[in-house]
């Protein structure tokens, strides 16, 4: 099977589906929140002040062959303006899935 084609405009994309509450955040996101400190507040800053990390995506294709896909890196500022990533998927660009968080060193 073919590799779905990457997005191009991630940050616009995820920036207009944030707006319209089209996101949810994975267990594991939800999980590294509460270990990282991190708020949905800091999650839409990050994405609001963000630029996509295009070096950090990586095409996930672990699970079954329907669910291979792309998860997209969005670096940007908490409210705190620590530095720190998000990582992201879409869903046929109708909403995004939070897949997790982190705190970078700089």
């Amino acid at each position: 099977m073919a590799r779905v084609k990457k997005i191009e405009s991630v940050v616009v994309l995820a920036k207009h589906l944030m707006l319209k509450g089209a996101y949810v955040i994975s267990n594991h996101a939800k999980l590294r929140q509460g270990e990282r400190c991190f708020t949905i507040g800091d999650i839409k800053s990050i994405i609001d002040t963000g630029y996509h990390e295009k070096r950090k995506d990586e095409y996930k294709d672990e699970y079954k062959e329907e669910y291979a896909d792309w998860n997209y890196a969005i670096r940007g500022k908490t409210l705190d303006n620590d530095q720190a990533r998000i990582c992201i998927a879409f869903a046929e660009e109708k909403h995004f899935v939070v897949i997790t968080v982190i705190r970078l060193e700089v």
